[in-house]
């Protein structure tokens, strides 16, 4: 799929403010309505844009960020990702190139939801190292 320079506006128009309506974006950009429109669903289709939601983890109490580095050996990583991206508290997985292959980002009301949240991949995954940082947002 061809991206031209109009895409690439409106991507980074759509970055800034995902919900913005069509009609603010194409008076932003200098198009047509249709023009836009026409052009979201290209990117829909050709799978540069995806419809997601994004959670206010703060908003929700949940104000631990974990970054947990798995050291998996003898399981598909692959298969590992799968488990534990069906957990609540993940909210997303990540493959690495390196000794630790996996990290998962975990979220948690507090440092006592956090260590039950991390005992639970480790009930399920028991045979890997694991490595946890602590982050925050601002």
């Amino acid at each position: 799929m061809r991206i031209d320079e109009t895409d690439e506006f409106i991507i980074a128009e759509m970055k800034l403010n995902g919900r913005m309506k069509l009609r603010e974006l194409a008076k932003t950009l200098d198009l047509p309505i249709s023009t836009v429109h026409y052009r979201i669903k290209k990117l829909i289709r050709g799978g540069i844009l995806r419809k997601s939601v994004i959670v206010d983890w703060k908003r929700l109490n949940y104000n631990i960020l974990g970054f947990v580095y798995l050291k998996i050996d003898g399981v598909k990583v692959d298969e590992v990702r799968k488990i534990v991206r069906e957990l609540p508290f993940v909210e997303n997985t990540y493959s690495l190139l390196d000794d630790y292959n996996l990290m998962l980002i975990v979220r948690a009301k507090d440092m006592e939801d956090f260590g039950r949240n991390v005992s639970k991949i480790r009930s399920i995954i028991p045979e890997h190292s694991i490595k946890v940082v602590f982050g925050d947002e601002r």
